[in-house]
């Protein structure tokens, strides 16, 4: 994973989740990542730290977090070899995009249904699709994010543009 493309992944995440706020709390669930509490105390685990206080998950904590998440996440990945859906074809159950599965898919549809969850969603071949409460399925996300996201640079402007 290039810097250049957790950037642009982290960035998709954090506007999906809360518009990039990272003072925005949806009951449980904090920040611009929207960590819940379930992956919040797994992610103090790893990072040897105690349970923190909303006050204490700043800005710089929450990107320390993503960081420990999807290290975590693309590790399990590769090690339970889920990379071998690599290439299929997914179809977001709500927002209806078709991509080709690929890392950053997988990363967003563990984010949004458990690491667990989002394989089976692989393992039962798409059947297993449950939402989260705003109604948004693992296939939503595993399709969204697996679109290829490319940087290029303006002729006229010399601004980047994200594709």
């Amino acid at each position: 994973m290039t810097i250049n493309e957790l950037n642009i992944f982290r960035n998709a995440l954090g506007t999906s989740e809360s518009s990039g706020n990272y003072s925005k709390d949806f009951n449980e669930y904090w920040g611009k990542y929207q960590f819940g509490e379930a992956r919040r105390i797994d992610i103090e685990k790893m990072l040897g730290l105690p349970h923190l206080t909303r006050e204490q998950f700043t800005p710089e904590m929450q990107e320390t977090f993503f960081n420990a998440h999807i290290n975590d996440l693309e590790k399990r990945i590769f090690n339970d070899k889920l990379d071998k859906f690599f290439g299929q074809s997914v179809t977001g159950k709500k927002n209806g995009i078709t991509s080709l599965i690929n890392k950053y898919g997988l990363l967003g549809g563990a984010h949004l249904g458990g690491y667990s969850g989002m394989k089976h969603f692989l393992t039962s071949n798409y059947s297993y699709d449950p939402a989260d409460s705003l109604g948004t399925h693992i296939s939503d996300y595993v399709a969204k994010f697996s679109i290829e996201k490319k940087t290029l640079i303006c002729p006229h402007c010399g601004k980047k543009i994200v594709l």
